[in-house]
């Protein structure tokens, strides 16, 4: 079960103890191995848990979106195992690294609007797929998505594990990924650099947050031509970079 249902007690206007019936998300740990060796332990709801280990590799520029994968079931101790050929990227994924990497080579660049319906649409059909946020108001969601509708879609713990989430079940989706090809990252949480820096890696160069960007994210964005839009929620949104140029006002 991802969810379980306890009851608890709510303390309203200082006089007002109520029962209450809440839901909590459950948590499985997670092991990931790559080529052999230990990389990191994830704390995980139950959906989707190796197309999270598969987009936190990705995520962190450990494989390449077209790296032939081989990967193991979960252990006992539900530790698995991905192998990748040795010519793979084999370096730490710091934010130093991916800054040097992106300076040096753009994201492709492709013909993109995207209208204020668009938007809407998108938002609205992102809170729809939240499910277990609606159950436990603690998770966090990513999805990649054309101007028209969601492509993956990931639930998770933290928003860096949705994104990977979203990540991997995108690289694992078994269609012509060049009929997205002008991907936008949504999320809600905040856009940081970190993100926007490594999905930029990943030639994602359009993202929509429910919350707002960082400024560190709004500097990097301006100085490589990517639109962020933040506090997209119901019929609202706010436009931080590319005004009238990708997004359609």
């Amino acid at each position: 079960m991802w969810v379980t249902k306890l009851d608890v007690q709510r303390v309203q206007n200082f006089d007002k103890i109520k029962k209450f019936g809440d839901c909590l998300c459950s948590e499985t740990k997670i092991g990931l191995s790559f080529n052999g060796n230990y990389i990191r332990t994830l704390y995980s709801t139950g959906a989707k848990q190796k197309e999270l280990c598969v987009g936190y590799l990705l995520y962190e520029g450990l494989i390449d979106k077209d790296t032939c994968l081989t990967i193991s079931d979960f252990s006992p101790d539900y530790t698995i195992n991905i192998e990748a050929p040795k010519s793979t990227i084999d370096r730490p994924s710091t934010v130093d690294n991916v800054e040097n990497e992106t300076s040096s080579k753009s994201a492709e660049k492709k013909d993109f609007i995207i209208t204020r319906s668009q938007v809407f649409l998108l938002t609205a059909y992102f809170q729809e797929k939240a499910m277990l946020f609606k159950q436990t108001a603690i998770t966090e969601s990513a999805a990649i998505a054309d101007t028209d509708s969601i492509i993956a879609f990931g639930e998770d713990l933290s928003g860096e594990q949705a994104v990977c989430k979203a990540l991997g079940i995108w690289r694992g989706l078994k269609v012509d990924k060049n009929l997205c090809n002008t991907p936008i990252l949504i999320s809600s949480a905040k856009l940081s650099v970190d993100l926007v820096m490594k999905g930029y890696r990943l030639g994602i160069s359009r993202f929509i947050s429910r919350v707002a960007p960082t400024l560190a994210a709004y500097e990097y964005a301006i100085a490589n031509d990517i639109s962020l839009i933040g506090f997209s929620r119901n019929k609202k949104f706010t436009v931080y970079t590319n005004p009238g140029k990708e997004v359609r006002l």
